[in-house]
């Protein structure tokens, strides 16, 4: 003979045993991290002008680069667009493979705060061909601020 209440009673086991296992995955999955921020970094390494790293501090309001060449040709960079900031009038080669870090002020509140920055416009001459060029990135630059 069944006791009353033992229906109610598995039924709150049994829910009871999915929540825990919801909160095991998400434990698992959590470390992870941002999933925006690490697509952005996987398109911008693999771009034809790249920005292999990009971080923005919060301590110095600045956003600090490293521009990539991963075109088989020398290239000159001619200008830099970011968002809200512009850089004209640049003038410095890059040759197949090389890479040139550059910095420029950033407002960043405070540290962990996510930022999202574009579009990206980096203006450049094939120096095989004299041919301006310009690469726009689809992605935006996201990521979190550091100290």
């Amino acid at each position: 003979m069944e006791k009353k209440g033992q229906g109610a009673t598995e039924y709150l086991i049994l829910f009871a045993v999915g929540v825990i296992m919801v909160l095991i995955v998400l434990g698992v999955l959590g470390p992870f991290g941002n999933y925006s921020q690490e697509a952005s970094e996987l398109y911008w390494r693999d771009a034809d002008i790249a920005l292999l790293s990009y971080s923005l501090s919060s301590s110095t309001d600045s956003f600090v680069f490293t521009l990539g060449n991963n075109l088989d040709t020398s290239i000159q960079i001619q200008s830099v667009s970011i968002g809200n900031f512009s850089s004209e009038n640049l003038s410095f080669p890059l040759l197949p493979g090389s890479r040139m870090e550059m910095s420029v002020a950033q407002d960043c509140a405070q540290e962990g705060d996510t930022f999202d920055l574009g579009p990206v416009l980096i203006r450049y001459t094939d120096l095989s061909t004299e041919v301006t060029q310009s690469f726009l990135g689809t992605v935006n630059l996201v990521g979190r601020c550091t100290a």
